[in-house]
């Protein structure tokens, strides 16, 4: 069985946050690297995989980063 390039960078995306959640001090910490990685995974979504999704986990990355932002 074939297993996808997609499922595997998700899967490292998802570890990395899970690690990220239990060894951060606080959750900004947190939601800080989760924007980070989520912008790195629309970027490897473009580049890597060369699909046109690329824009929605960069956005969100963005979007978190700048709520982060402004509510710390």
């Amino acid at each position: 069985m074939k297993i996808k390039r997609s499922y595997i960078i998700i899967t490292i995306y998802v570890l990395i946050n899970v690690l990220v959640l239990l060894f951060s001090k606080s959750i900004t910490d947190f939601c800080i690297s989760v924007g980070v990685t989520s912008i790195v995974l629309g970027l490897v979504i473009k580049f890597l995989l060369k699909r046109k999704l690329y824009i929605y986990p960069i956005a969100a990355g963005s979007i978190l980063l700048l709520f982060i932002y402004f509510m710390h």
